[in-house]
Order: structure tokens, then sequence, then C-alpha cells
């Protein structure tokens, strides 16, 4: 699918449909650019995603929820701005204490949110106040990943800061080769998107840091190992040792489970045979999927 600027008149032009900048960004269907990557943004500019018109006037597009600003800025890159509303649900809150009850509902969120706060993934809030609606505006880096897990994303943290995130409980570690990187990161920022946690080697391990050490820490707070095999993986010493740390967990009662996910044709180790695996060939965004729903499964 093409993303064309019109020089001529501003407008951008996706699958055949022109979009118009107005003073808050392009409005855009979401459905024509869910696939897509948040870099098809021009730099500087901002995408508001919509679902559907009611009528002929674009301001009676209804708009996505989450319902987000998502900006390519000149310094900052990319990043979504999301205002988190707050209502008095039941309008038994008296006028004069609604302030105190949104500050009591922004602390309790922000606490919920600390893993975002303390990465910096969340960089910035504002809080808005009015009679019986107040906005708590949060600024989330982002990665380069498609709308559609962006909006799964935003959904996982919006639901973390109301404290029924179901990926909160989940910390995940995906086990590969060095020769495997670039699937085991796509892997990664697929997952991060839909608000796992997630023990990544090279955001965990920096300069100086004892590798033993770091890897140690991050399986004995596993739940959920995603073993990546393929020709390369299965002769690795650092895999089987990854995965010999977590066999020992199980055997002294430790609930975590094993997810190997073949990335190509490779013969399963024989400690792995008797776990049902997922198969790359069977398309990405397939294996994905099931992965996601058996991680969430308990």
């Amino acid at each position: 699918m093409n993303v064309e600027i019109n020089e001529e008149t501003g407008g951008i032009k996706i699958d055949g449909n022109e979009y118009y900048e107005d003073y808050d960004g392009y409005d855009v269907f979401y459905k024509e650019i869910k696939l897509l990557k948040l870099s098809v943004i021009p730099v500087g500019k901002s995408f508001n995603l919509i679902e559907k018109v009611i009528g002929g006037s674009r301001k009676e597009y209804y708009s996505m929820s989450p319902n987000a600003k998502y900006t390519n800025d000149p310094l900052l890159g990319l990043i979504a701005e999301f205002p988190i509303c707050i209502l008095d649900k039941e309008g038994d809150i008296d006028k004069l204490y609604f302030a105190e009850y949104v500050e009591h509902q922004i602390q309790k969120g922000t606490k919920n949110l600390h893993k975002f706060f303390e990465s910096k993934v969340i960089f910035k809030q504002e809080t808005s106040i009015y009679d019986e609606t107040a906005y708590f505006t949060i600024f989330i880096k982002m990665s380069d990943i498609s709308f559609s897990d962006a909006v799964s994303y935003l959904s996982e943290i919006e639901s973390h800061f109301w404290g029924t995130g179901e990926s909160s409980s989940k910390s995940l570690f995906i086990c590969h080769a060095s020769e495997d990187k670039s699937v085991a990161e796509s892997i990664f920022e697929s997952l991060k998107a839909r608000g796992f946690t997630i023990w990544f080697d090279k955001y965990e391990i920096l300069v100086g840091d004892s590798i033993v050490e770091k890897v140690s820490n991050g399986l004995a707070s596993t739940t959920e190992l995603i073993v990546l095999l393929s020709t390369k993986s299965v002769e690795k010493k650092w895999v089987r040792k990854e995965l010999n740390t977590i066999l020992m967990q199980k055997l002294n009662g430790k609930e975590v489970r094993i997810l190997p996910l073949k990335i190509d044709e490779c013969d399963i180790p024989t400690l792995l045979v008797e776990y049902k695996h997922l198969d790359l060939k069977n398309g990405y965004d397939t294996c994905i999927n099931e992965l996601v729903q058996s991680i969430r499964s308990r």
C-alpha cells in the first residue's frame, strides 16, 4: 500500500483516499493503515485514527478507541499522546470533591504504570480537569510497530492504569541464538506492543554487566520461556543452559511454561519433544496470535 504526499494540497493519499491536515493532524481510517508501520507518518506530522463516518461532515467521524494521536516528532521520534478519560461513572461524587477523586485515581493509575515510567516508555504526563470529566494524558515512546499493534499496546497500557492489565503478572524471556537476533527482536516488539513484560538481552545487558548474573536474574523471574528453535540455536551451549535452568525450576515446583517456536527447518531437541511447538512457516502473524493466546490462557 502506497502513502503519497500531495505537495500542492498538503494532503496525504492512502489506498486511494486523500486526507487533509487540520489543527490536530490527519484523521485517517484505521482499516486502511492498520497493517502499516508507524514510520509512514511524515516527520513532523500526526495521525488520528478514525473508524467510520456517521454523516458527510469530517467532524462526524468516529474516533478509534483508544483515542490517541500518533506523531513522528523530529526530535523524539515516534510517540503517542494518549488521554485516559476519568469520569464520575456513578454520578454520585459531589462536584466539590471531583478533583480529589481524580487525583486519587491518577495516584493509583501511575502506581500501576510504574514499570512504564521507570523505563521512560512514558516520558511525560498532563492532567486536565473539567466539571465532571478529567483527562490524564500520557506521552509514550513508540517502537516502529504496526498501527494494529500500537492500538493493542495502548489498550494494554490503559488496562494497567485501571489495574486490570492481564499481562502484568507475566514475565517473558526470549531464549535464542545470536544469529537469530533479528527474528527474536521482531517477536520482542510484537509482544511488547501487547503490553507484556519481556526480558530481552539486547536491552537488559549493558556494557560492564555480568552476563551470567543478568541472565540468571532474568530466568529467576520468568513465567513464560519462549524458545526460538533453529539450526543455530539447537547447537548453542547458552540456549541449552537457559533451557536447563528453567527445567530445573519446573522440577523444583515453580510454575513456568516453555513455549517452543520453530523458526527454520531444524530437529526438535529431545528435551522439548513433549511440548507442542509453533512453526514460523505457518505465518508470522499466525504464530504471534497463537503465542499471545497461549500466554493469556492462564
